[in-house]
């Protein structure tokens, strides 16, 4: 910087008058601008002394450039008081990137940077792809202009990094827009930030084998181009969703990969076989979490990215674009923030084969946008919601969320992906790998698009793996499709829908219990008569799967502890279940002052729930000699009537006839009480009917008509239990 005062003849005074800082913003312009010859002088001469320069090259104008950040970020000698020491101050903690007005001027960061406060880019800030630097602010804010690394064609190479660190600890904010606050360590995108990095290829593969505690390799699904030192997770294998794993590369060899810890839990590799022949993939998931391009706060909890739209006057509005490829995002969030908020951001912006982790809030949030893309990214290790998308139109392929935790503070049931707000949603390919609460909270489709939006996504290790609640607004028809749930402590898939509901390509495995449906109908004279129904098509439910371990796999996540209410009805044979009977209901349930599966019910719904194509497997005898799992069990907590359950094309594969049903023995009705019936007529138990249309289910003759036997069979009271007509063939059930 002395250089660059001995050019003027003198350094200038610091404090005394406002036209220092006048000066001083004029020759940031000149020195980022990359103006010619003739405007340097020209604006010199209406700065600071009438002093001809030598020519403008750019090598100089680089070497000058470092100089004058330099000595910005130097402690100033300021005045001891008054409005000279504020403006001393002001200059010291922050500077600007700035183009002229109306031109499209381009500063290529091609030396190495000091500690900046803060940041404000107006121009453009490029940073070059064979090169590393690092890029220290106290907080910055992309004003109209343009921080870039790279394109898309031509990224960040692969043995180069960019180290983006954040100083929140100095305090400083950027706030010298009016209207613009934004806060220490946090990074305001309201022009472009666009950063794009070539390593690595291959975000996250599967597990290729099951690896046992203790071993220091790993075998992976697909060949990676991983390095040394790198850190992965891999994602939990049972009901713990804390057993998932960070670990650092030793090695990589193809398909295989040494690291330097020994894996403190079992994980699974391999794919559960049907009897019929067909393969269910079960494998865990392996991610990279390291990246050439990081961005990171100096203290935990104080990083965020702010994307979005500011209004800087009438006449000039600034639009926030977000693109990252290959970027790492660590220790951002807050109890109060997510890692990354978009607010009215449009289709421009998108976040591919990223990770962000070890986030003290939220990972990332999107609220009032549209058309904003997240694929190939990782997000690990959120307290909050992992992904959380309110608008319209985004798209989430391939992303995998592991390990999310649920806030302290909140008493909403945290997701790993939550899209319950948003609308015209395509979610494919992406997996929940451990979550403390919820895998996916879903809104579903509308059940008239004949658009396949949905497809290939998985959870495992949560309470509930597909998650919905109390959602309307699809013209009397919801539609759900496209999930894979397993290991998931209570639900597979816990579906609380107004109206009809049709479910279709879901497969549940290892659940407590596979599928809760409770069809909520608000009560209206014309609605007890509507044809309301639950349809599940195409599906397939496994019970206990050739690869679950009754002492590895079997443990209690300690989230369940906390959520000991909302627990699902147990087994009354201490398996697992693979449909809990459907409930039809023209009052709501009041969670979370009941849980999930406990319904009232004022008034009596019409309903069916028709089977279609659907697979049962492996419902077997599991883990010890008295405990069964079973196909369809009677929800105990349901006060209402029972609705009936058809079959068509259904089949019950391999399985004895005690796995196919169970109904409890005779007990009290609990919603009629001594001044309604005598006892005698209220001991009945409830009449369910499930109806085999094909006699593919039970390998009978069709019709077939499955109910649980009772001492007075049917020809006593039917007091409060409806009546039934039986077909030719039927099959009684204790």
């Amino acid at each position: 910087m002395e250089a660059c005062l001995r050019a003027h003849g003198r350094r200038p005074t610091v404090g005394k008058t406002s036209r220092w800082q006048q000066r001083w913003q004029r020759f940031q312009q000149i020195l980022l601008a990359g103006a010619s010859r003739t405007a340097v002088v020209d604006r010199l001469r209406h700065g600071w002394h009438d002093v001809l320069w030598p020519p403008w090259r750019p090598e100089w104008r680089r070497r000058l450039l470092c100089l004058c950040l330099h000595w910005l970020s130097r402690p100033l000698r300021c005045p001891s008081g008054g409005n000279g020491r504020a403006l001393c101050e002001e200059q010291a903690a922050n500077i600007g990137v700035r183009s002229p007005q109306g031109e499209n001027k381009t500063i290529l960061v091609d030396t190495d940077l000091p500690s900046l406060k803060g940041l404000y880019v107006m121009g453009t800030l490029d940073f070059p792809v064979d090169r590393s630097n690092v890029l220290s602010v106290a907080c910055m804010v992309i004003a109209g202009g343009e921080l870039k690394v790279g394109t898309l064609e031509n990224p960040l190479e692969k043995e180069r990094k960019l180290l983006i660190l954040l100083r929140a600890s100095e305090g400083v904010f950027c706030d010298r827009f009016s209207g613009m606050h934004i806060d220490p360590g946090t990074i305001g995108v309201y022009g472009k930030f666009q950063l794009y990095s070539a390593y690595p290829k291959r975000s996250w593969t599967h597990l290729g084998a099951d690896i046992a505690s203790g071993n220091e390799r790993i075998v992976l699904e697909g060949a990676v181009d991983w390095r040394p030192h790198d850190k992965i997770v891999l994602s939990s294998s049972s009901y713990e969703p804390h057993e998932a794993e960070v670990l650092t590369v030793k090695e990589v060899k193809g398909h295989n990969v040494r690291i330097h810890e020994r894996l403190k839990h079992r994980h699974v590799g391999s794919v559960h076989v049907m009897e019929d022949g067909r393969n269910i993939p079960l494998a865990a998931e392996v991610g990279l979490l390291t990246r050439n391009i990081r961005i990171k706060p100096d203290t935990s909890c104080s990083g965020r990215i702010l994307v979005g739209s500011f209004r800087k006057s009438s006449r000039e509005e600034f639009s926030g674009v977000l693109q990252l490829l290959n970027v790492e995002v660590q220790n951002f969030g807050s109890p109060l923030y997510s890692s990354i908020d978009f607010t009215n951001v449009s289709a421009d912006s998108w976040i591919m084969s990223s990770t962000l982790h070890q986030s003290c809030g939220g990972g990332i949030h999107a609220a009032a946008s549209h058309g904003v893309r997240f694929n190939d990214n990782i997000v690990f290790g959120t307290v909050g919601h992992g992904i959380d998308l309110e608008g319209q139109a985004y798209s989430l392929t391939n992303n995998l969320v592991v390990l999310i935790t649920q806030p302290a503070w909140s008493t909403i049931w945290v997701a790993g992906i939550k899209v319950n707000q948003a609308k015209n949603i395509n979610l494919y390919g992406n997996v929940v790998a451990g979550s403390e609460r919820l895998g996916f909270h879903i809104r579903g489709q509308s059940c008239s698009s004949s658009e396949v939006l949905w497809s290939d996504n998985v959870a495992h290790s949560s309470l509930h793996g597909l998650h919905l609640y109390k959602e309307s607004g699809f013209d009397n028809c919801t539609s759900i499709s496209g999930f894979l749930a397993f290991k998931n402590f209570d639900y597979g898939a816990m579906l609380h829908v107004e109206n009809s509901v049709e479910i279709e390509r879901i497969t549940l495995v290892d659940n407590a219990i596979g599928l809760l449906t409770v069809v909520y109908v608000s009560f209206e004279p014309q609605s007890l008569f509507e044809n309301v129904q639950i349809v599940l098509r195409n599906s397939i439910i496994v019970a206990t799967s050739s690869s679950f371990d009754c002492i590895q796999d079997r443990v209690k996540p300690h989230s369940a502890n906390l959520t000991s209410t909302d627990r699902a009805p147990s087994n009354p044979r201490r398996g697992r279940v693979g449909i809990l009977w459907p409930v039809f209901t023209s009052e709501p349930n009041r969670w979370p002052q009941e849980p999930w599966h406990k319904v009232r019910n004022v008034h009596s719904i019409s309903g069916i729930m028709k089977l279609q194509d659907v697979t049962f497997s492996s419902f077997v005898k599991s883990c010890h000699s008295n405990d069964l799992d079973v196909c369809i069990l009677p929800n105990a907590d349901n006060t209402g009537i029972t609705h009936p359950i058809t079959a068509e094309r259904t089949r019950m594969l391999k399985m004895r006839d005690k796995n196919k049903f169970y109904f409890p023995p005779l007990q009290l009705r609990k919603d009629a009480g001594r001044g309604v019936c005598p006892e005698s007529d209220c001991a009945s138990p409830r009449k369910y009917l499930f109806k085999d249309l094909d006699g593919r289910t039970l390998g009978l003759s069709p019709p077939v008509s499955v109910f649980p036997k009772t001492e007075a069979e049917w020809t006593e009271s039917f007091f409060n239990t409806g009546q039934l007509r039986l077909n030719k063939y039927l099959a009684a059930y204790v």
